[in-house]
């Protein structure tokens, strides 16, 4: 058995309006891999935390701390 892995980040907070756009990425990577043969054995979510670039700092971001928080969701697929 095989096994593979696809990361799909987001912002942690999502915008209003924004679920549509990314249930629209999960479909087609989901179907994308489908194609070759590869199902989809789970959706684990995990958080990413990053230092602010120091652009970001001088237009605001000390305001709110030194890192940026994304959420991240790792797909997992599996092929006999």
């Amino acid at each position: 058995m095989q096994y593979k892995t696809v990361t799909i980040e987001h912002p942690k907070r999502l915008k209003k309006g924004v679920a549509p756009e990314l249930n629209a990425e999960y479909e087609q990577m989901i179907n994308e891999q489908a194609v070759d043969g590869w199902k989809l054995l789970g959706i684990h979510p995990i958080e990413i935390r990053r230092k602010i670039s120091c652009g970001q700092w001088c237009i605001g971001g000390f305001m709110f701390g030194s890192h940026n928080y994304f959420q991240a969701d790792v797909l997992i697929f599996f092929k006999d």
